[in-house]
């Protein structure tokens, strides 16, 4: 832990200080991990399309040997 001087005033402030810096750290990783589960969705969406698209063809050979 860190020490704080005996004013009461310099240890409130520093306690909003430390509370504002934790607020903001909190937040970034907040906006970080939607940031990326945004892109998780999109590669998920990307993938889902490119399996279909995969089988679609795949059952067009089907149908033009048979």
């Amino acid at each position: 832990m860190y020490t704080c001087k005996v004013d009461k005033g310099f240890t409130n402030l520093r306690k909003e200080k430390v509370m504002d810096e934790a607020i903001k750290i909190a937040l970034a990783i907040y906006f970080i991990s939607d940031m990326f589960l945004n892109l998780y969705k999109k590669y998920l969406e990307v993938e889902k399309l490119r399996l279909e698209n995969k089988k679609t063809k795949s059952e067009l050979r089907y149908r033009r040997k048979h």
